[in-house]
C-alpha cells in the first residue's frame, strides 16, 4: 500500500468510517499507525450512526436523508482535525464522495480495484 503514502503524503490525521468489526480488527489502524498516521475512530454513538446508515444503504431506504447523515458526520471529523476520512466500508462510496467536505475520501476497494488492473496489465 505504498500508493496511499505517495497519493497523501501529508496526510498525519485520519478518520475511519467502518463497521464495528473493521475497528475491532485494527487493521486500518496497525497499517496506517505503521506509517505514523493517526487514526481517529468515531466515538461509539457514531460508529452506530454509520452502522445505521450502511443498514439503512443495503435495505434501500432513502439516500437523500443517509446523505446529509454521512455529512454531518464527516464534518464532525474534520472538526476532529481529520485530515482524510477512509471510506472502509463498500457502501459508504455510495454517498459520500470526494468533494462534498474539505478534505479527501479514500476509497479501499477503488485503490484496490485500480491496483489490480495495474497488476493484470503488466
Amino acid at each position: 500500500m505504498i500508493l496511499f503514502h505517495r497519493a497523501f503524503p501529508n496526510i498525519q490525521r485520519i478518520s475511519l468510517f467502518a463497521t464495528k468489526g473493521t475497528y475491532k480488527t485494527m487493521l486500518y489502524q496497525t497499517f496506517l499507525n505503521k506509517r505514523d498516521i493517526e487514526t481517529i475512530i468515531p466515538t461509539q454513538d457514531e460508529q452506530n450512526k454509520i452502522m445505521d446508515i450502511i443498514y439503512g444503504i443495503k435495505a434501500g431506504n432513502r439516500l437523500d436523508l443517509l446523505k446529509k447523515d454521512i455529512l454531518k458526520l464527516a464534518e464532525n471529523q474534520i472538526a476532529k482535525n481529520a485530515q482524510g476520512i477512509i471510506a472502509g466500508c463498500t457502501e459508504i462510496p455510495l454517498i459520500l464522495k470526494n468533494g462534498e467536505i474539505d478534505i479527501p475520501i479514500i476509497d479501499p476497494t477503488l485503490i484496490l480495484a485500480q491496483r489490480a488492473i495495474e497488476r493484470a496489465k503488466k
